[in-house]
């Protein structure tokens, strides 16, 4: 009691944690999307802790569930003759490093600071159903502050991937002598996301206030 007391008459409140969600949308590169086509986005989620080290340095802990999808068929401007397709279900744990570029939740600023983009990367682990493989993260964001709790961000990522097999294509198509993939071409997805956070408060009690 006396420390709850105390946290309302001073500044020992750290505001060292956040979890969070965020909706948005998946999508593909590799033998079905060499570049980066809209066409091809699908529903994707992500629930999320963020552990603020200080200012300026954050470490968030991921899952990220959705979609990724192609089609030959819908490739700009010419469909190709191999004519294949593809969706599958991703679902990824990731641990990441963020940097903001301002002050982030700094209780001496945060009156003024009240946003900051962010750089991201780290590692992380997927699977398809298929595959289990690792994957390197890593992209930009922008969160703000709304209120005393909480908090809004929008964030773009790519996933590098050591992988060819993303897309199911392997190999030649014997029937008509169509190289169905390119083996040294390894696959990409990517996740654009809309995100909201709570803020959780921890009550640093003074040590001659813990006897």
């Amino acid at each position: 009691m006396i420390c709850v007391f105390f946290s309302h008459h001073s500044t020992v409140i750290a505001q060292r944690s956040e979890i969070g969600g965020s909706v948005g949308a998946m999508n593909y590169k590799g033998e079905l999307s060499s570049g980066f086509n809209l066409l091809f986005y699908r529903p994707g989620a992500a629930i999320f802790y963020r552990a603020n080290i200080n200012p300026t340095i954050t470490f968030k802990y991921s899952i990220l569930y959705g979609n990724i999808y192609a089609r030959d068929s819908k490739k700009k401007p010419f469909p190709s003759l191999r004519n294949e397709s593809f969706s599958s279900q991703i679902l990824e744990l990731s641990a990441l490093w963020e940097y903001n570029f301002f002050p982030f939740r700094d209780p001496k600023t945060m009156a003024i600071d009240r946003w900051t983009p962010y750089f991201f990367a780290g590692f992380a682990f997927f699977t398809d159903l298929n595959l289990y493989q690792p994957s390197i993260p890593f992209g930009v964001g922008l969160k703000s502050i709304y209120n005393k709790t909480w908090n809004w961000g929008f964030e773009f990522g790519a996933r590098k991937t050591f992988t060819d097999r993303l897309d199911n294509l392997s190999g030649e198509d014997i029937n008509n002598g169509v190289q169905k993939s390119n083996p040294f071409n390894q696959d990409w997805y990517f996740y654009t996301g809309l995100s909201i956070s709570y803020t959780i408060y921890k009550v640093d009690c003074p040590e001659h206030l813990k006897k």
